[in-house]
């Protein structure tokens, strides 16, 4: 009898162990880690959790700029932002999957051309300035793979909604040639010769015969001179990892791009100057709700980009910076000085100061100095393999 409670009290921890995980993976509970990374799919593309903060970031700074103040996240979730966000999001992985689907993607000339027409990326020649894509992308914290990417699944996406919206539909005559072409038949009447079906045999050539034969097609029968060459291929790739670079080379290079590495607190400005202090003044005052920035910047004839001065620092704005420094995100200050006269100064982004160690700089300044050192030791091979050779 003791055997059988036994038995039974077995069976019936079993049963409960079962319910219990089958309770839990209910919940998730096969995946304990926490490490979420995408907050919706749509079929095989996904929202991913970078991608969701880095645009609610974005959206939540731009209605910063327009009211003129800090925006909490709690008063961006009560205004639903956030969920304006991922419908966002969703819609255009959305599309993304469509165009997957169905094959469309462009390739990496139109992604560069695209490239070369962005104006932030661009130096004061108007070309192409990589330190320029490198600072903005680093800025948005996306690397230049993620970015061109994006780019790629932006153009696809933007073609499949043009073709959306516009409801474009194949042309009659485009229709009938494939119906025409895939219907069609052909009819033929066909029979087998063969040598008993000659009346003569083959008739044997003369060596007349043969040599004109020879002569008419001599490039059937000619080969062009030829060279065996033997050759070894080596780049700096390929030896890159058995280039030593010692600390001391990481620490000057380190040194000598500090301002690359090490970036001072910035402010996104527009200044507009005047002739005088009085009319600079007399400008401030007329700023309200109903007449703006924009409004001032108009009056006098010119285009917000003639007023922006980009991001500076306060060195770059001299006497004028403890005011625009102290201002937050959509002030107007002034009058301040410039080198013009007399200017008012508006904020339009605080961007902080960022500043990178050398140990999170030492991984990619120990691969250019090992690619520069991979190239040095393959020119001085080749001088000796010459050298042996002569």
């Amino acid at each position: 009898m003791a055997m059988g409670k036994g038995k039974l009290s077995k069976t019936f921890i079993w049963i409960l162990m079962g319910l219990l995980i089958v309770g839990l993976a209910g919940f998730g509970a096969t995946s304990l880690t926490g490490n979420a990374r995408s907050v919706a799919t749509v079929g095989e593309e996904e929202v991913t959790t970078d991608a969701y903060l880095r645009n609610l970031r974005r959206e939540i700074n731009a209605f910063a700029a327009q009211t003129g103040r800090a925006v909490p996240m709690s008063e961006a979730q009560m205004l639903g932002l956030d969920r304006q966000v991922l419908a966002q999001l969703i819609t255009a992985r959305g599309l993304d999957h469509e165009a997957a689907r169905i094959g469309l993607s462009v390739g990496d000339d139109v992604v560069a051309e695209q490239l070369l027409q962005v104006p932030s990326f661009q130096g004061a020649d108007g070309s192409f300035n990589r330190e320029a894509y490198s600072f903005a992308l680093r800025n948005q914290g996306l690397s230049e793979a993620e970015f061109e990417e994006q780019l790629r699944d932006d153009t696809a996406r933007t073609i499949l909604q043009s073709a959306l919206i516009a409801g474009n539909t194949l042309p009659d005559t485009y229709i009938d040639t494939l119906l025409a072409y895939t219907g069609e038949t052909r009819d033929f009447t066909w029979a087998r010769l063969t040598g008993s079906n000659l009346q003569t045999g083959l008739p044997e050539p003369s060596d007349a015969d043969l040599q004109a034969y020879y002569d008419d097609n001599i490039a059937n029968y000619t080969l062009p001179e030829l060279r065996d060459i033997t050759y070894a291929w080596i780049t700096p790739a390929m030896i890159v990892d058995t280039v030593e670079v010692d600390e001391d080379a990481l620490r000057a290079a380190y040194d000598e791009r500090s301002d690359e590495f090490n970036l001072p607190e910035r402010r996104l400005v527009e200044r507009l100057v005047f002739s005088t202090e009085d009319a600079a003044s007399e400008a401030a005052a007329r700023l309200n709700e109903t007449f703006t920035f924009e409004d001032l910047v108009a009056e006098r004839g010119l285009d917000l980009a003639d007023v922006d001065m980009g991001d500076v620092t306060r060195d770059t704005l001299g006497d004028a910076a403890e005011g625009v420094f102290a201002a937050e995100t959509g002030d107007v200050v002034g009058p301040l000085p410039s080198s013009l006269g007399p200017a008012l100064y508006r904020v339009n982004a605080v961007l902080d100061a960022q500043s990178t160690s050398f140990e999170d700089a030492r991984p990619a300044l120990r691969g250019e100095l090992a690619l520069d050192r991979a190239r040095r030791v393959i020119e001085t091979l080749a001088q000796t393999i010459d050298d042996e050779l002569a």
